[in-house]
């Protein structure tokens, strides 16, 4: 539902409850009007009191259908000028009613009736030609049928015959012109003789103006569902990472097939313009599909997206195949072989997380670490009976290496935000690598020792100095390995 202006409503609602009570409560003695003199001091006040309560009457019933139910209809692009037609119709015949009132109700002046007719008829289609002018001469408040927008509101003024646009914030209205702040901070000013030739699209709300689309070709071979998941997870994380609460969840459809593959279509919904351009939403929501897609070894070519390994759309890695791809791409074991990466992948365990399910919980045991393939992970840490959000993790990440090298307990609860798939890497797996190759554990250690001194530099747990704390990791996991 679009905002309402104060002014606009609650004055005019404020005479009309006055003139209400005065009129039920008879407080003037308004059943007892001086015929001798229709124009004295009481008769005036009577008159008075009746016209502004039928004027206000007709004004309170056009403003509230307006707001709910005009205000929708006049904002569809395409059918606009009907409804504009059809609205002005229905707010006529509202205030021709309420003359009509007055005319034969209130005033007490004898004429023919004739010339009443005439009034009302002159009234009602005189109003329904010139609505423009007339609302012109009153200000732009009225501009576009009473205020499809309201100061503050980011809009898009469409020239509905050649097509161009300005979007702005909308900074003042006035008798001669509508003020825009623009997309780079200028001003644009727009001559209201030119608001009967254009489109309003108002951006202040979660509603169709407010949905975007991304659409992307995936090769016939990558699981649909997979697909849906990577691309629902890289719009999620752009969101979160910059804390907008006013979106709708994204959703990822297939739009068509073609030559090429599948064409798939994301869509997403946001507050445009009072969040965001919706052009760098878009450029960060891109950059993240590729990230995560590159993660599990999925990239762009020739138009579509396809496994990297092979340019044939029709190859599929093997799983074991997918498992090393993943492993190569985490620098904690950038010192194992070929033969090493394919006896630990044969041990992992693929785990699939729903949406919003727990995958760790802070101070567990744990003697296994993960890395996260697919999806969106957040990391939760309570402290003083409190839990926040420290950070997300990304594809291609791991975590948990703590528990698996030292057999610390966990010192976060991971959650996953989007559904989500991981690998889980045992003490076993780990174990029977590093004893037949023991000089992999130094590079372990180091790589483990970075992610530490991060971590505790974020913190401020731990005030260790940096050239005793690679000693210190390597050897906590010698001891939790029983490595001499």
């Amino acid at each position: 539902m679009r905002k309402i202006k104060t002014g606009s409503v609650i004055i005019p609602f404020v005479v009309f409850l006055i003139t209400l009570i005065i009129i039920m409560f008879n407080v003037f003695d308004l059943n007892h009007v001086d015929t001798s003199n229709s124009l004295s001091t009481k008769n005036i006040v009577i008159y008075v009191i009746n016209i502004l309560f039928w004027i206000t009457t007709a004004y309170i019933i056009n403003k509230l259908t307006l707001i709910f139910f005009w205000a929708n209809l006049l904002k569809q692009p395409g059918r606009n000028s009907f409804f504009k037609l059809l609205y002005r119709i229905f707010s006529m015949v509202i205030y021709t009613l309420a003359l009509a009132e007055i005319l034969f109700g209130v005033l007490p002046f004898v004429v023919p009736e004739i010339y009443w007719y005439i009034i009302l008829l002159s009234f009602l289609f005189g109003g329904i030609i010139f609505h423009n002018k007339i609302t012109e001469f009153f200000g732009t408040n009225q501009l576009n049928f009473e205020g499809s927008y309201n100061l503050g509101d980011w809009v898009q003024l469409i020239d509905s015959k050649s097509g161009t646009s300005v979007t702005g914030k909308v900074l003042d209205f006035t008798r001669k012109e509508i003020i825009l702040q623009s997309v780079d901070n200028g001003v644009v000013f727009i001559p209201n003789e030119l608001k009967g030739e254009l489109i309003v699209k108002n951006y202040d709300s979660l509603d169709d103006k407010n949905e975007f689309e991304i659409n992307l070709i995936f090769s016939a071979v990558i699981p649909v569902e997979r697909v849906k998941r990577i691309l629902y997870a890289a719009a999620k994380e752009f969101f979160i990472n910059n804390e907008i609460k006013n979106y709708r969840p994204s959703n990822v459809l297939i739009r068509s097939f073609c030559s090429k593959g599948i064409e798939f279509v994301l869509k997403y919904y946001f507050k445009t313009y009072k969040d965001f351009d919706p052009e760098y939403v878009k450029d960060q929501i891109l950059n993240n599909i590729v990230y995560h897609f590159g993660a599990v070894g999925i990239e762009l070519n020739d138009g579509g997206f396809i496994y990297r390994k092979s340019k044939d759309r029709e190859a599929v890695p093997t799983n074991l195949e997918e498992i090393i791809e993943g492993l190569k791409n985490i620098d904690l074991f950038n010192s194992l072989n070929e033969d090493e990466l394919l006896v630990m992948a044969k041990d992992i365990t693929t785990i699939n997380i729903k949406s919003e399910d727990t995958l760790i919980n802070q101070g567990d045991e744990g003697n296994s670490m993960y890395i996260l393939i697919e999806g969106l992970l957040s990391v939760n840490v309570t402290s003083e009976m409190k839990t926040v959000k420290v950070g997300l993790i990304k594809p291609g990440k791991f975590f948990g290496e703590m528990s698996l090298l030292t057999g610390e307990k966990r010192n976060a609860t991971i959650i996953a935000e989007a559904e989500s798939v991981v690998y889980e890497i045992n003490k076993q797996c780990i174990e029977k690598i590093i004893l037949a190759r023991k000089e992999i554990l130094q590079n372990i250690a180091e790589v483990v020792t970075e992610r530490q001194r991060a971590n505790l530099e974020k913190l401020e747990e731990l005030r260790m100095h940096k050239d005793n704390l690679s000693t210190f990791v390597l050897s906590k996991i010698k001891d939790f390995l029983r490595i001499k």
